[in-house]
């Protein structure tokens, strides 16, 4: 039960749903994809590492890809997001680290 209610509640998020509860202390949240990460592979950055968030989608151009594979380039276009999860800290470190004045969403 609770794994279902997960999956729905990231599904949601990521059809721009309102804000969903995934657990307490965890948070789903999108950011337009930071200038120093455009065109470098997803594997090929540190996210992880540096911050405790996971990518889990990348949007551009209405086009959306869940679980992106470590070997996709991030992309830059207008409107081109990262759909991150992580806890609250991590999302801090995260828009610490790469956002540069850019607003991010939060889902809890």
């Amino acid at each position: 039960m609770a794994t279902c209610a997960g999956a729905n509640a990231i599904y949601n998020v990521l059809e721009k749903g309102d804000v969903v509860m995934l657990a307490e202390g965890l948070d789903i949240f999108r950011t337009p994809v930071p200038a120093d990460l455009v065109g470098r592979s997803l594997g090929g950055t540190s996210i992880r590492d540096e911050t405790g968030c996971s990518v889990i989608a990348i949007e551009e151009d209405g086009r959306r890809v869940v679980n992106p594979p470590a070997d996709m380039p991030i992309p830059g276009g207008p409107g081109a997001e990262l759909i991150l999860i992580g806890t609250t800290a991590s999302e801090r470190r995260f828009m610490e680290r790469y956002a540069s004045g850019g607003r991010s969403t939060r889902h809890r």
